[in-house]
């Protein structure tokens, strides 16, 4: 099924800040439960290591639900842990080089705070 079509039902972030490191799996597994059509980690204070320890667990997850897994920041993250796509923060590697690194059917999200970057994001993805 395309990508596209998967995207649907609420889409929940699971944060490291709010839910510790050892609780993620378990809280992804009700959310898939719960109809999740999409997942996304977020994983700010954990180490590089951790991340992708999480990032690889949540991705099999998602995998077994069909359901789309996004990894936060982290375009390494992501690509290694086979996630369906990346949510960029103004900060990280810019959209076009990482649709270069992840390839045209990854997901790319990304934040944008005003309305000459929410233009800028529209002609990026046109």
């Amino acid at each position: 099924m395309d990508i596209k079509a998967r995207m649907k039902g609420f889409y929940p972030i699971v944060d490291t800040s709010v839910v510790e490191p050892a609780r993620v799996p378990s809280v992804a597994e009700s959310i898939v439960r719960a109809g999740a059509g999409i997942l996304q980690l977020r994983a700010k204070s954990t180490s590089t290591a951790e991340f992708f320890r999480l990032a690889t667990t949540l991705r099999n997850i998602t995998e077994r639900a069909g359901i789309i897994f996004i990894v936060n920041d982290r375009v390494d993250v992501a690509l290694l842990s086979r996630a369906d796509g990346v949510h960029l923060g103004t900060e990280d590697i810019p959209p076009e080089e990482t649709r270069r690194l992840l390839g045209r059917r990854a997901v790319i999200g990304f934040s944008t705070h005003t309305p000459e970057e929410l233009k800028e994001a529209d002609r990026l993805f046109r």
